[in-house]
């Protein structure tokens, strides 16, 4: 399973930018190799761990790798857009969230998530 996670620059009802975070084997194997060591090792140490280690420098790997776009992005791009989503009213810690959802959502992590629940939809009584 491949889910992507937006990032949106800006307000989400009237966002600047986005981008579409989304990671494979392929991408996870690059930003690994970038940070110096295994994205399984980043979650072993359970979630306050896990906040510690995501330093800029992982997160920069993270959008480097993870980014979908017609275009390579090279490291100073990362950075710069870290740079843009905070100024725009983003956090390192919430762009960091997101980030941890895009490997979540990758399924190779969680044992069993194969696919999306499906939506659950409500209808107003009449």
């Amino acid at each position: 399973m491949k889910n992507s996670v937006d990032i949106i620059i800006g307000k989400a009802d009237n966002p600047i930018k986005k981008y579409e975070l989304c990671f494979n084997i392929k991408s996870l194997a690059r930003m690994e190799r970038a940070i110096g060591k295994s994205v399984t090792s980043l979650f072993a140490a359970g979630p306050r761990g896990l906040v510690q280690q995501l330093d800029i420098n992982v997160t920069a790997a993270a959008l480097q790798n993870g980014i979908v776009s017609d275009k390579e992005t090279d490291i100073e791009r990362a950075y710069d857009r870290i740079q843009e989503f905070c100024d725009n009213g983003g956090t390192l810690h919430r762009l960091n969230a997101k980030i941890v959802t895009a490997i979540n959502e990758t399924g190779l992590f969680i044992p069993g998530v194969k696919e999306k629940p499906p939506e659950t939809v409500y209808e107003k009584k009449k």
